[in-house]
């Protein structure tokens, strides 16, 4: 009978499943989103048949991705410290 080995990381068994499943609903909620950014201006222009309502119903729905981009962004203004070295500083100068 052969005796079956389990892979461990720092002495626990490595169990899989909780990243599995960080990344399966990463995955679902991202198609979610980009479906959001077709189908709801798509049903705002099937049930009025008015292109500016469908536009309106597009920019609001791409509005919070767009302030969510920008404002995680690093600012252009920002620079490094004195104490960090490479070539980001020295290409600023």
């Amino acid at each position: 009978m052969q005796t079956r080995v389990v892979p461990t990381y720092r002495g626990l068994p490595a169990n899989r499943t909780p990243i599995s499943a960080l990344l399966t609903a990463n995955v679902i909620s991202l198609l979610d989103s980009m479906l959001t950014l077709i189908a709801l201006p798509w049903f705002v222009l099937q049930t009025t048949w008015s292109a500016a309502k469908a536009g309106i119903a597009g920019g609001g729905v791409a509005l919070p991705a767009f302030v969510a981009g920008a404002s995680s962004a690093p600012s252009p203004r920002s620079r490094p410290s004195r104490n960090q070295s490479g070539w980001p500083q020295a290409a600023s100068r």
